[in-house]
């Protein structure tokens, strides 16, 4: 059996990949997230942006998603119930005791999968998570679930890079969890050399790399909203 940390390098090389489909994202013109219409549109019953429903096609990984529906989708995640931006973490417990084993056997993929999709349950948009599927099902050739678990990296994603450039504070991306930071700098092939907070932006410093890019800028509002309301 192909060992964890093997599986989950996989995982990442299928992640990377996505750099391909998403590479024109960064030509075309971006609009940062308005959380207030996004609030109000998802709200709207029978609307083709009311969130139950926008919800339902993403846990389904409905490919038919306009842009500006899966920008609704993912930002208006924040105004659920169900949103924090930091996760629960026993299900993701229960799976690093798994990893613990040098070699994992049938089981312990299939133990995975319902641990992850037992967190996904509780956050639709956890990457790891998603991320632990995507090899999972790929070393059990799940090829259905496999595409699903794809097809709902591509919305996230899309939306994220639909947000801006990530190149400047005055224009960087917008994430509602500070993971996605991470995550989206794996699909890139970067990696951070260290992190600051400039008002409501983390700036990720990067290693040298191929693009010349010195380090990437993402808005977490929504993570600070969830820690005030927490306080107050």
């Amino acid at each position: 059996m192909r060992n964890i940390q093997s599986q989950m390098k996989k995982g990442f090389i299928l992640l990377f990949c996505f750099t391909l489909v998403f590479g024109y994202a960064q030509k075309r013109e971006v609009q940062k997230p308005n959380y207030k219409k996004i609030e109000k549109k998802i709200k709207k019953e029978g609307s083709d942006y009311y969130y139950p429903m926008l919800l339902d096609r993403f846990i389904k990984a409905d490919t038919t998603l306009t842009l500006e529906q899966k920008r609704c989708l993912y930002y208006g995640f924040t105004f659920q119930s169900l949103y924090s931006p930091y996760g629960d973490v026993k299900y993701k417990d229960s799976i690093r005791v798994v990893m613990k084993k040098e070699e994992l056997d049938i089981s312990d993929y299939e133990k995975i999968i319902l641990f992850s999709d037992s967190a996904l349950i509780e956050n639709p948009f956890d990457l790891d998570a998603l991320n632990y599927l995507l090899y999972c099902h790929d070393f059990l050739q799940n090829s259905k679930e496999l595409d699903k678990t794809v097809a709902k990296f591509r919305i996230v994603f899309e939306a994220i890079l639909s947000s801006g450039t990530g190149e400047t504070l005055k224009d960087p991306y917008y994430v509602i969890s500070v993971d996605h930071e991470y995550m989206l700098l794996k699909i890139f092939g970067y990696y951070s050399v260290s992190q600051s907070l400039i008002g409501t932006c983390d700036y990720l410093k990067l290693e040298p790399n191929e693009d010349n890019i010195e380090g990437l800028y993402f808005d977490v509002t929504p993570s600070f909203k969830y820690l005030n309301n927490l306080f107050k």
